[in-house]
């Protein structure tokens, strides 16, 4: 329109004036369409058009910002769909105010900023009027809440923040609060990552909001988790990228700003070689002074031409792509918005639009530079061929600068039959007997505090193992005599954080590797990198950390070639190949399926019981099932089984018939730390006092039941009597070589136990859903 600013010269329009015009007429045409238009439904009934059949395109995330704020000011829904980085958002910018007053909270100046952040919600008139005593009740909250953040981590110092804050009821009380919250809390999970990374502290945390990825290419990369997320799932019109767009269809599309001419890749250059074919990166491009003249010009004003030439034209064919994405994204209507400004001649649309001669394409115009533009009042003469061939398939309009015209009618479903709010109600009371349950959620029900990070529950790595050693009675006294041999992993200090080094060791290393010792040196130095355990032996006095870390491949490497007894045909560690292991087999298990309030759900009592009924009355651990039986957990099992299996291992008897072993390894120490390993020590009665103790029973038997449901869905003509092999404790301090034994068929530090396959069954049936013992109160009494 005419009443555009022009530049001086009277024909170019102003580029700011343009971009504001064209966004004014986006609202007016966006709320035209909401207010009267109808597109054909699934049905091809006609329906009001909704917010979210609109797509608006455009070049950049920064364009898609400022396209977004402009609707949601006229009232209009609007959401980024992948727009620009998180880190740049208003909620970023709070966080780094709370950040860096927490960093050092006895500073006044900072204690204020954070005054008027979203956390406290104060404005300029409270900081101005407010006391000293005032501003050191904040600087005492900031604190504390950084105290938190050292002792007990980000999570807790997030939880207590909101907490005392109340910040998520004042930003959603905001005129944006939907894009805010969301945006906030997606801060929230990057900082959260970067904690798990190491950034640990308040300062640390700050640098990472700071360390924002690339921006402001037009392209949008996939998996960049800064990428602003979808506020709400209500309608709303989707505003993203003309590359996020490729692949989709809306119904209606709007392009706004495809006209205006890119920042111009000749500035610098980057372009594919001819010779080599490689993308090229001109670095002469930078420098400063004229492209004809050095030192730009490199070597000289020719192949500078050359190099420019090929990066427009590359850049040119570019833009033709963009173009041919944006136009095709509609199913029945697109809006495209055209100017005349500096530049405008060389862009692909302007090429398509006048790159022509009575209305067809012009091979000689198109091809050109640029194109030759007719003057603002002869441009609708200029299109009209074109408009013709179109069969009243496209139609030319000019507007001018006036502010937009806003009349939006709510045309979603649930707007045309919105009922009156109610209070919801609960017509039943939930079964509040259903959780998620572990091996460690049971045996330690009394101090059980798992990591919320772990999905295993704390039943991953050496959770279960005891930081000290625990008197147990054995069945027999032990012999005074010493050992013949003991494993370098005996005076290694004892823990959950060493058990849970060797399990990962374990887990990474080959056992069949031709150079064991050396492989293990590796992983165990890579390990310890990223540690403070204090690998020190508990004697003799003066041993140091690198004498820890050679017993400990010394160790490993001795219990990996030690013999595994008969469940392993008498095979070692060393012997299992990798494809016939499985490492770190986690699961997750229904339990009791089917029940509810009024169901009887199994509990430990019915699991004792079955188990001593299944066991043989010289099992080792019948005993054990019979305190079980007594219900010393007092649990009732609904909900979900989870848990990690440290190796499922598969062994082939004579008949080349494939068994499953249940393994898993243990760094417990069973003898006195001040004294050597005595005979006995890691005897399989021994090892069994210490499977009652800790009620690794329980754990082995719950692993089988999940490696029989596995092998039911996996196996072919699956037979729990041939494939279940059974179950191993690998007791490592106890595996002390070829010599290991006790002078009969089951070496020391191997305790192996095979439950008869039909208890594993009919486990299974019992936790998978109320049985009738389970139900019946007379059969339970």
């Amino acid at each position: 329109g005419p009443d555009i600013r022009r530049t001086a010269k009277g024909r170019e329009i102003q580029a700011d004036a343009a971009r504001d015009a064209i966004h004014d007429d986006l609202v007016t045409q966006v709320s035209q369409l909401l207010a009267t238009a109808t597109i054909p439904a699934d049905d091809q009934s006609p329906r009001a058009v909704s917010p979210s059949d609109i797509a608006v395109l455009v070049l950049s995330r920064h364009n898609a910002e400022e396209v977004r704020q402009r609707l949601v000011d006229h009232g209009i829904p609007a959401v980024l769909a992948r727009g620009s980085s998180v880190l740049h958002s208003d909620a970023a910018t709070q966080w780094r105010w709370i950040l860096h007053a927490m960093a050092r909270p006895a500073d006044p100046a900072r204690a204020r900023a954070f005054a008027l952040s979203w956390f406290c919600g104060h404005d300029i008139d409270w900081l101005h009027d407010s006391s000293d005593q005032q501003v050191g009740e904040l600087q005492e909250l900031l604190h504390r809440w950084s105290q938190i953040l050292l002792d007990r981590g980000l999570t807790s110092a997030v939880r207590q923040i909101r907490r005392d804050t109340l910040v998520n009821a004042r930003v959603l009380a905001r005129r944006d609060g939907d894009r805010d919250i969301t945006d906030f809390d997606h801060v929230v999970e990057l900082l959260q990552v970067a904690y798990a990374e190491g950034a640990t502290s308040a300062s640390a945390l700050l640098a990472s909001l700071d360390s924002d990825p690339d921006t402001s290419a037009d392209t949008d990369i996939d998996g960049d988790i800064a990428s602003r997320r979808v506020e709400s799932e209500a309608a709303a019109v989707q505003i993203l990228t003309v590359w996020v767009a490729k692949g989709l269809e809306y119904p209606i599309v709007c392009i706004p700003n495809i006209w205006s001419p890119r920042q111009s890749s000749l500035d610098t250059l980057v372009f594919h070689d001819p010779e080599t074919g490689q993308r090229t990166f001109d670095t002469a491009s930078t420098l400063g002074g004229k492209w004809q003249d050095p030192p730009r010009a490199w070597p000289d004003g020719t192949a500078t031409k050359q190099r420019r030439d090929i990066a427009s034209a590359e850049a040119a064919a570019e833009d033709l792509r963009l173009l041919y994405v944006a136009l095709t994204r509609a199913r029945h209507h697109t809006i495209l918005w055209w100017s005349h400004r500096s530049g405008t001649n060389k862009t692909a649309i302007s090429k398509v639009l006048f790159g022509r001669t009575d209305g067809v394409i012009d091979a000689a115009l198109f091809s050109a530079e640029k194109v030759t533009l007719p003057d603002d009042d002869q441009l609708a003469t200029e299109l009209q061929p074109l408009v013709d061939r179109a069969q009243g398939a496209i139609s030319v309009g000019v507007h001018g600068s006036a502010s937009p015209v806003v009349s939006v009618r709510d045309s979603s479903d649930a707007a045309q039959h919105r009922e009156d709010l109610q209070l919801a109600r609960l017509d039943r009371i939930p079964d509040r007997r259903r959780h998620r349950w572990s091996f460690s959620a049971i045996a330690n029900r009394v101090d059980y505090r798992p990591d919320p990070l772990d999905e295993s529950m704390s039943d991953s790595g050496a959770s279960d193992e005891p930081t000290d050693p625990i008197d147990i009675r054995r069945t027999a006294p032990l012999p005074d005599t010493a050992v013949s041999s003991v494993s370098p992993l005996a005076t290694l200090p004892a823990g959950a954080e060493f058990g849970t080094l060797v399990h990962e060791i374990l887990e990474e290393v080959d056992f069949r590797s031709d150079d064991l010792r050396a492989d293990l040196g590796h992983v165990i130095d890579h390990r310890s990198r990223f540690g403070s355990l204090d690998l020190r032996p508990v004697s003799p006095a003066d041993a140091t950390s690198a004498d820890g870390l050679r017993l400990l491949a010394e160790g490993l490497e001795t219990a990996i070639n030690s013999p595994l007894g008969p469940l392993f045909n008498d095979g070692r560690l060393a012997d299992i190949h990798r494809s016939d292991r499985l490492d770190e087999m986690t699961f997750e298990l229904l339990l009791a399926e089917g029940s509810d309030r009024e169901s009887v759900l199994p509990s430990d009592r019915d699991i004792g019981r079955l188990v001593h009924d299944h066991l043989s009355a010289d099992d080792l651990l019948r005993d054990w099932a019979a305190s079980l039986a007594d219900g010393i957990f007092g649990v009732n099992l609904a909900g979900h089984l989870t848990g990690s299996i440290d190796a499922l291992f598969r062994v082939n008897d004579s008949d080349d018939t494939p068994q499953f072993v249940v393994v898993d390894y243990k760094s417990n120490r069973l003898h006195d730390p001040g004294a050597p390993p005595r005979p006995g020590d890691y005897s399989q009665s021994g090892m069994a006092a210490a499977m009652a103790h800790h009620h690794y029973g329980l754990q082995a038997l719950l692993y089988s039941v999940a490696v029989h449901r596995y092998l039911q869905w996996r196996l072919p003509d699956y037979s729990p009597a041939i494939n279940l092999g059974g179950i191993a404790y690998l007791f490592v301090r106890g595996m002390t070589g070829p010599a290991s034994g006790t002078g009969g068929d089951l070496p020391d530090g191997v305790f192996t136990w095979q439950p008869p396959p039909q208890l594993i069954v009919d486990l299974s049936d019992l936790l998978s859903r109320p049985t009738p013992s389970a139900i019946d109160p007379a059969a339970r009494s």
